[in-house]
């Protein structure tokens, strides 16, 4: 399961701000996944890679607990 969400604006710690604005052009996306515990690692290298390859990008890897609630 994942969630997509366009035009996020924020500021990184290594990416320029993007902030939707003409002194601050560019706005970003934010990619929300739901995944069993045993897949999380995976996912993290994935990005590790990710950042290691383009470094200013600012893509982040986040890790919450999710519980379904009925």
């Amino acid at each position: 399961t994942y969630m997509k969400t366009h035009n996020a604006t924020g500021i990184g710690e290594v990416s320029e701000p993007k902030l939707g604005t003409h002194y601050l052009p560019g706005k970003d996306n934010i990619l929300l996944f739901a995944l069993p515990d045993e897949e999380v690692p995976s996912i993290v290298e994935v990005v590790r890679g990710q950042k290691a390859e383009h470094h200013r990008s600012g893509m982040q890897a986040f890790t919450i607990p999710l519980e379904e609630c009925p």
